[in-house]
């Protein structure tokens, strides 16, 4: 092709400029293609999340739900690596025949202290912070995953839903809210009755 001008190849195709500008740039992306060269990765990675075409190992689930484990357990300990390093950095002079005081307190206070955040997980979860109610309906058992389109259309992707309680939950501010409704309950009633 002699002179190879966009104005030559519009003029020689009947193509218009833009069109042979477009062609010329996927030309050149073809070229780095063939070169191994990756083309737009974050492009790429996020239409193959979004069209679903790239498939997960199962190395990938395993490590995502070893690393949820993971931040559920520093959860539960509640990130308190300073009571750790000076559990093990304690010593206690003992004399001979007698048995050390202070790391079994520790540990009756570490059993205390799960007991407790059990205690209040639970009361977190239950029917009169969740619900209002004082105990949960007998006829109604709270299923723990649901399954759920994304709407009407059979071909919409199904939603995972996972009841985690009232794991995020100010208990304080719901407690005052539960109050409020109360408190509006009797005034209508009052109201009422006058």
């Amino acid at each position: 092709m002699r002179g190879s001008t966009l104005r030559w190849l519009s003029s020689a195709y009947g193509i218009s400029l833009k069109r042979v500008d477009a062609i010329l740039r996927l030309k050149g992306l073809e070229e780095h293609w063939k070169e191994n060269k990756s083309l737009q990765t974050g492009f790429l990675a996020g239409m193959e999340e979004m069209l679903l075409a790239q498939t997960r190992t199962l190395s990938q689930e395993a490590s995502e739900r070893e690393s949820k484990l993971a931040d559920k357990q520093d959860e539960d300990q509640g990130f308190e690596s300073t009571r750790d390093r000076y559990q093990r950095l304690f010593w206690e002079p003992v004399a001979e025949h007698e048995s050390p005081v202070v790391p079994s307190s520790i540990e009756r206070g570490d059993e205390e202290k799960r007991r407790s955040r059990e205690e209040a997980r639970a009361y977190k979860s239950g029917p009169f912070i969740l619900t209002g109610r004082t105990r949960w309906s007998p006829h109604r058992p709270r299923p723990g995953v649901v399954y759920a389109r994304s709407g009407r259309n059979e071909n919409r992707p199904m939603i995972k839903f996972v009841d985690v309680g009232g794991k995020f939950i100010d208990i304080e501010d719901r407690l005052r809210r539960i109050g409020h409704g109360e408190k509006r309950v009797r005034a209508f009633e009052k109201r009422a009755r006058t």
